[in-house]
């Protein structure tokens, strides 16, 4: 949503595929449908992080749910280990503040 709908696909397909040299998907995990994280990004214009990453739904770590907490902390970590990230200087307006999802499925080719 917001500035992020406006990235092209190869955008995002290139923020992917940095993520997905950091990202492990937690082992042991019954349901990885149920293990999807919203993260909140904010870049500056060099792709390193402008402050960090912030954890959209924190009302399913209340619910004690250790599946759950182990992928938003490898999310979490892998948006940090990797960066600076490497996107277009010039579209900087449109990827400045990233709404990201991360599924276990999409990022396995599930």
């Amino acid at each position: 949503s917001g500035a992020s709908a406006q990235l092209t696909m190869s955008e995002i397909d290139a923020f992917r595929a940095q993520m997905q040299r950091c990202w492990s998907v937690p082992a042991g995990a019954a349901n990885a449908a149920s293990l999807v994280v919203q993260i909140t990004v904010y870049l500056r214009p060099d792709g390193s992080l402008a402050q960090p990453p912030v954890l959209r739904d924190t009302s399913r770590l209340a619910t004690g749910d250790a599946y759950y907490r182990a992928a938003a902390e490898a999310a979490l970590r892998a948006i940090r280990r990797c960066a600076p990230y490497r996107l277009p200087a010039d579209r900087y307006s449109t990827w400045q503040e990233l709404d990201l999802r991360f599924d276990p499925r999409d990022m396995l080719g599930g």
